[in-house]
């Protein structure tokens, strides 16, 4: 029925991947509830899968019965935009005038006029649907979450399947070493596969093979890359075209893998500077109040090639929050940003490591009117040392937002001890640590927001 619903309504014939997806993942049994509860897509970037959604959503909504959609993706927003994408595709087509847009602030729904259905976009986090009993969830993206999402966010719809037969649709590209959930779906899935018990879980996932005649797919020359991930794209011969995929190929080979080969991309090291369990369990969607008085930590790489900056905050119960305001190249552009920033959220504290080409930064800061902690050495290295054991120690007194560039920083991190016995971080890749870094002086500043430096007036000979 979707097919014909992508085909009739829509005017979008389904790609064959689709359909074959679609003919297996809506299979009904002679009781008339779903074979499947819960499906995995896992295809390829440029595959279709926004198509494949809307089919799904414009089903459950339009029959003659109320029914409840919703999808998720990373955060909030991304959840408010697949929403607006395939809300939009429904409104645009034939089917338009039987429904209604509602779009106000944290609030987003498509209603069917006639039958009350909804389609509604909700946040990943602990109890954004407890209340609602959906029969269609969509999670897109599925690499972003770590396995306490995936607690979390099941919660929330498996309690509901067990009475109220439903189906969650769970879609993602390939992951990263941090993708904790979309590597259990896969495991769970492949396992299915196997099994082919016919009901429960279905599976579908397209990639490009490891290793090819003894060879890892990532060292093979360009164009056999090239020609391996085009036969093995479910979009081939249906609109892709092989010229842009060449063109993605030169931009990023690691890139390429992951986003079109299906290839999960390697970037954790074999022992990470802070625990990798610890760290997980670091990590949380609290987000720091808006009224509450944070600390700016302000990071500089040793090479002068990145700088960022870190807000944290430390609750009344002795916990720190952290967050990741900005990181970009260059490091002209902090002292203007940290300036407003601190008009903007006045009384603040700014940490910086003034050694290196921080230094530099902080005179700049300086020149800018900002007060500073100037932390030397031996500050920098007892900031260092307190954050890495904030984060293992149990209770944990120091949390991070997971940002991907503070979770790069952190899996290419080391330490390096001086001549004096002080440990503080240092990169071990060309990856750089910067974002650890301020995220680091974040905390600090945080607690000693009594010790910043009053800004001197500047010296000048009339």
């Amino acid at each position: 029925m979707v097919a014909r619903i992508m085909r009739t309504v829509f005017g979008v014939e389904p790609y064959p991947w689709q359909q074959h997806c679609l003919n297996v993942g809506l299979e009904v049994l002679p009781d008339g509830t779903f074979a499947y509860d819960e499906l995995h897509v896992l295809a390829p970037r440029r595959s279709g899968k926004t198509w494949l959604k809307t089919g799904l959503v414009a089903r459950t909504c339009g029959g003659d019965r109320t029914s409840l959609a919703v999808a998720t993706a990373q955060n909030g927003d991304k959840a408010v935009t697949l929403w607006r994408q395939v809300a939009d595709q429904i409104a645009r087509s034939p089917l338009g005038p039987q429904v209604k847009e509602k779009i106000s602030n944290t609030h987003e729904e498509l209603r069917w006029t006639k039958t009350d259905s909804r389609f509604l976009p909700f946040a990943p986090k602990e109890d954004a649907i407890h209340s609602e009993e959906p029969d269609l969830v969509i999670v897109d993206e599925l690499w972003w979450f770590d396995l306490a999402a995936k607690t979390v966010l099941e919660d929330a719809w498996v309690p509901v399947f067990s009475v109220r037969p439903g189906q969650a649709w769970l879609l993602s590209a390939a992951g990263t070493s941090r993708s904790g959930w979309l590597k259990d779906a896969r495991e769970k899935g492949r396992e299915a596969v196997a099994a082919d018990p016919g009901r429960g879980v279905a599976h579908f996932e397209w990639a490009i093979p490891e290793q090819v005649g003894g060879v890892k797919a990532s060292l093979l020359e360009d164009d056999e890359l090239l020609d391996l991930v085009w036969n093995h794209h479910p979009r081939r011969d249906h609109g892709l075209r092989k010229d842009f995929l060449e063109k993605e190929l030169t931009t990023s080979r690691p890139r390429f893998l992951r986003a079109y080969g299906g290839i999960d991309s390697d970037d954790s090291a074999s022992e990470t500077v802070i625990d990798e369990l610890q760290w997980g369990r670091a990590r949380t969607r609290e987000q720091i109040p808006e009224t509450a008085l944070v600390g700016l930590g302000v990071g500089v790489d040793q090479d002068g090639v990145d700088a960022s900056i870190t807000a944290a905050w430390r609750r009344p119960d002795g916990v720190a929050l952290t967050e990741q305001i900005a990181h970009r190249p260059g490091t002209r552009w902090v002292a203007p940003a940290v300036e407003q920033l601190v008009a903007a959220h006045h009384p603040v504290a700014v940490a910086i490591n003034h050694v290196g080409p921080g230094r530099n930064v902080a005179d700049e800061l300086t020149t800018h009117g900002v007060e500073l902690l100037k932390l030397g050495m031996g500050d920098w290295g007892s900031a260092c040392i307190r954050f890495k054991s904030g984060v293992e120690e149990q209770p944990i007194s120091v949390s991070h937002d997971g940002h991907p560039d503070l979770e790069d920083s952190m899996r290419h991190a080391g330490l390096r001890e001086t001549k004096t016995g002080l440990t503080m971080w240092a990169k071990t890749s060309e990856v750089t640590v910067t974002v650890l870094e301020s995220t680091t002086a974040a905390v600090w500043a945080a607690d000693h927001p009594g010790d910043v430096e009053p800004v001197k007036p500047v010296f000048r000979i009339f």
